[in-house]
């Protein structure tokens, strides 16, 4: 739409209320091509259809066609009014029609949120706070135990000893609350190894010293956070019966042992494998710490006013995620619920900080001349194409088909930022 008039009045930081006018030449086409519209489907006692008078038109349906005309004209003329004032909203428009008449221009006024002007300052060179990465002789030790531990082999025991810490029982059990049985808490043959904290704090004690053919009744008490909120906390009163008792046998940390678990040509070699993946795993570590030090770093340093539309989404992100979380820990969704008034309390300053380092790090790529290339942003196509079993051409499509591809841009272009930031770091 052409000829728009378009001025931009700021009332805040982050907000702008936009008036466009359209010239009266364009809204009295509109409006005498929806009365042509209306006479064309009117029924009308009296006339035929398509010929009632333009006047009963007028007194039966003014209102109508007023709000179809502003309707029009606003979804036609707002975004190259936008593109006329530079200006790309972050929340929904609200709109105020200030004139629409027949023989005048329309006015009306958008008023929305949009991200604050300001130039990025202080990011080259940050200063964060350094550590150092050190791998000991005692990680590596436990790390070998590990290994270890998963290559033990079990072996019934023959003679008639009891159950020791280690050992595997092979248990049939019921647990009961007041009397009445205890959702999932029985089992049948069931394999326990005693140390492994499979069964609530306490059960795995109780059957220390307990043989083969034995029987044992014990009360242990449910942990805070059982699967069931109702039982939480409660005591629950456990027979068990122990059918076989059999023991984990280690093997010895040796050059078989080495070339047994992988492609090592003995001890010393595996030894020095697990040193390295202990230090590579305390590098990316360290580097998602960096990372996070820098953004908060540069979160204050700009202490931007922050959008609230922006806010509440990235809130709202961030609800869903604990949300999911506390599911995925067991917690009923009716339990959840109860807790979301406190989560989302709880997400406010995460929220704020976040949306203010997204706000941060895309002034400093627009500064940089940073952006995402086609072959950058293909490769994350391929990985998230890989993860679904799913051909990049049709992950390609659903990211378009739900207007996604470039909220997958911003993010690469968010995480490169953030590195390119992080690269040039000083540690003190």
């Amino acid at each position: 739409m052409e000829d728009l008039k378009v001025t931009v009045e700021e009332p805040g930081a982050v907000t702008r209320a936009v008036t466009v006018e359209v010239p009266v030449d364009e809204v009295g086409g509109r409006f005498a091509a929806m009365l042509k519209e209306y006479r064309r489907k009117a029924v009308q006692p009296g006339f035929r259809k398509g010929k009632v008078p333009e006047e009963v038109i007028r007194r039966l349906h003014w209102g109508d066609i007023t709000a179809d005309v502003a309707r029009g004209l606003i979804g036609d003329s707002l975004e190259p009014a936008l593109g006329q004032a530079t200006l790309e909203p972050v929340s929904e428009p609200e709109f105020e029609i200030v004139t629409l008449e027949e023989g005048r221009p329309f006015t009306y006024v958008a008023k929305f949120e949009v991200r604050p002007r300001f130039e990025p300052a202080g990011y080259a060179g940050i200063e964060i706070a350094g550590e150092t990465l050190e791998v000991t002789d005692e990680e590596v030790g436990r790390l070998l135990e590990e290994i270890r531990q998963s290559h033990a082999t079990v072996k019934k025991v023959e003679d008639d000893r009891g159950l020791r810490e280690g050992d595997v029982a092979v248990v049939t059990f019921e647990g009961r609350v007041a009397g009445a049985p205890l959702p999932g808490g029985s089992g049948k043959d069931f394999p326990v190894t005693l140390g492994s904290g499979t069964f609530p704090p306490g059960f795995e004690d109780n059957l220390i010293g307990a043989k083969a053919g034995e029987t044992r009744e014990f009360t242990v008490r449910l942990p805070e956070q059982f699967s069931d909120a109702a039982l939480a906390g409660k005591d629950a009163l456990f027979t068990v019966t122990v059918s076989e008792v059999r023991e984990r046998i280690l093997p010895a940390l040796d050059d078989e042992f080495a070339k047994d678990v992988g492609e090592y040509q003995g001890i010393e070699d595996l030894r020095a494998k697990v040193r390295e993946n202990i230090r590579r795993t305390k590098e990316v570590a360290a580097r998602g710490r960096l990372r996070d030090a820098v953004g908060r770093r540069l979160a204050e340093l700009h202490p931007v006013e922050v959008p609230p539309a922006m806010l509440e989404r990235r809130r709202e992100s961030l609800i869903a995620e604990a949300e999911r979380y506390l599911v995925m820990r067991g917690m009923p969704w009716a339990e959840v619920q109860k807790t979301r008034a406190q989560i989302r309390e709880d997400a406010g300053p995460a929220a704020e900080r976040r949306v203010r380092i997204s706000l941060v790090l895309e002034a400093i790529a627009a500064r940089e001349g940073i952006s995402v290339t086609e072959e950058e942003l293909a490769a994350e196509i391929g990985k998230i194409a890989a993860a679904n079993k799913l051909e990049p051409a049709e992950v390609r499509r659903r990211l378009v088909e739900n207007e996604s591809l470039a909220g997958l841009e911003a993010s690469l272009l968010e995480d490169k930022t953030l590195d390119w930031v992080a690269d040039r770091a000083k540690t003190v």
